[in-house]
């Protein structure tokens, strides 16, 4: 998969650089920002700092005036998970003022771009609406900057413009050169395109965030559901509102194409482990070796897994991808118990086929953000390691209930407070024995995973909560009790995912 490339139009103090940066704060915990700008006079230095003064510490400043094509080659994904180029405007100028072929440069430009091996925003200014200019500099000016747009347009896959501080998608398709890892037009609907904006100061600081928690399974009938919880974060508060069943996944696949603005974390692994993938000779990208494996019937899926592991000597058959350690997760290769390999070859295809935005894994609509939830990691925090749930009927005990009532009081009474700054209410309509009758918890982690997308939500702005270092091939569980006191991702020995 091509990095996703997104083009912010605006004329000035349209709110264009601060669109941008709200964009790529979504993407990434590390940021890269390559400037154009020179200091020339008083007022250019006050500009750049301002604009300094926007950015934190998780910024890398990157100065390019005139050399962007070399510098944007130069930021890798060991150095950031996307990159802001601001702006194209201020580089052509310089580059018309040093007497450069700006077709070539602009060629120049397009290479690094189709190289960029992460996303990279770009910000331009629209001068073809104004008075035209008085002299021939300015009219070449005018030219020059309107052939750079459309063709840096025509390469980027996104296209904003923005006016008075909002934001209008004028384009959102992948570009003709990417391959199949980005859903095809064809596989977008309608709505996808309708509903990919969002206001050009980035997601809304305040107001309730419609919150969406699923607890998967790769094969539901309507005895095993899959248990969706949805409700609203305001303030701190998940008020949660409905408790549904899925019976079938085309339910699901419906879910994750509604309209936004939402936020959903689903419980199932999204990737495989970056050894697996390697030592299998799959694509070395996420929504590559995802399609990948969707192309394999489940009985194949199973034959590769059942194929790579049977040669491998024990400990190394089945691998756990950095979140999963850190979680005390199994495998997303495992097959037998609760098999995971088969949620995430039914679930992750999902993910790419309905153009969400995925935090580090895959840029898409970024109304509807879906995050990797573990209800298990959570209840473990509240509650040990006490048992709170059991499919089988046999098993099923008035101690695990009890477990239940003590998890759901936790999540009401606010004890999550200080780890995840989340405390939840029920609506009036919410049976809390919806949740504490049910012996086998669907409902319950069906919550907890709203829970866990609430955090993420607060943490909008630094990525989602994405752990700094996250690997783009294998992905990240959306959970703060996971992360060491530098940001970095804690292990833990292995447990079963449930």
């Amino acid at each position: 998969m091509t990095p996703r490339t997104t083009l912010m139009l605006g004329g000035a103090r349209s709110g264009k650089s601060r669109r941008a940066q709200a964009l790529a704060q979504s993407l990434g915990a590390r940021r890269a920002i390559i400037v154009t700008a020179e200091a020339f006079d008083e007022e250019m230095r006050e500009r750049i700092a301002r604009h300094r003064a926007d950015r934190d510490a998780s910024w890398r400043t990157v100065d390019a005036a005139i050399d962007l094509p070399t510098a944007l080659d130069g930021i890798g994904r060991d150095v950031a998970d996307v990159v802001l180029i601001d702006c194209l405007t201020v580089w052509l100028s310089n580059v018309l003022l040093a007497e450069h072929d700006v077709d070539g440069a602009t060629d120049a430009l397009l290479a690094a771009l189709a190289r960029a091996v992460v996303p990279v925003v770009l910000v331009s200014n629209e001068v073809g609406h104004g008075l035209v200019p008085g002299t021939p500099l300015g009219r070449r000016f005018r030219d020059a900057q309107g052939r750079l747009n459309q063709r840096v347009a025509d390469a980027c896959e996104r296209v904003e413009l923005i006016v008075a501080g909002q934001s209008l998608v004028i384009r959102d398709e992948p570009r003709p050169s990417s391959n199949a890892g980005w859903p095809t037009a064809e596989r977008r609907t309608p709505a996808t395109r309708e509903t990919a904006r969002a206001r050009a100061d980035g997601p809304p600081s305040a107001g309730a965030m419609t919150v969406i928690g699923v607890d998967f399974t790769s094969t539901p009938t309507r005895r095993k559901p899959i248990a969706r919880v949805s409700g609203a974060c305001e303030n701190g508060v998940l008020h949660v509102t409905d408790l549904a069943k899925l019976p079938c996944l085309a339910d699901l696949d419906t879910l994750l194409r509604r309209p936004g603005p939402w936020i959903a974390g689903l419980d199932f692994p999204f990737g495989q482990s970056r050894r697996f993938v390697q030592n299998s000779g799959w694509p070395l990208d996420w929504a590559a070796y995802v399609l990948h494996a969707a192309a394999l019937t489940r009985v194949e899926f199973r034959a590769v897994l059942d194929a790579y592991r049977e040669p491998r000597p024990a400990g190394d058959r089945e691998h756990r991808r950095v979140t999963d350690a850190a979680a005390g997760a199994i495998s997303p290769q495992k097959l037998y118990g609760v098999p995971v390999a088969l949620m995430f070859h039914e679930g992750a295809p999902r993910l790419c086929a309905s153009g969400v935005h995925v935090p580090g894994l895959q840029y898409g609509d970024p109304d509807r953000v879906v995050v990797e939830a573990y209800p298990g990691v959570l209840a473990r925090h509240l509650l040990g390691r006490r048992p709170y749930k059991n499919d089988m009927p046999a098993k099923q005990n008035e101690k695990q209930r009890s477990a239940r009532r003590s998890l759901l009081h936790g999540l009401r009474d606010g004890q999550l407070v200080d780890s995840h700054g989340i405390r939840v209410e029920l609506a009036e309509t919410i049976d809390a024995s919806a949740f504490i009758d049910d012996p086998t918890a669907d409902g319950l982690d069906a919550l907890l995973c709203a829970v866990q997308a609430a955090w993420a939500w607060t943490r909008r702005e630094d990525g989602y909560g994405m752990p700094p270092g996250t690997d783009p091939l294998e992905g990240w569980i959306a959970e703060p009790t996971l992360a060491s006191p530098d940001g970095a991702l804690d292990g833990d020995e292995a447990s079963v995912r449930t």
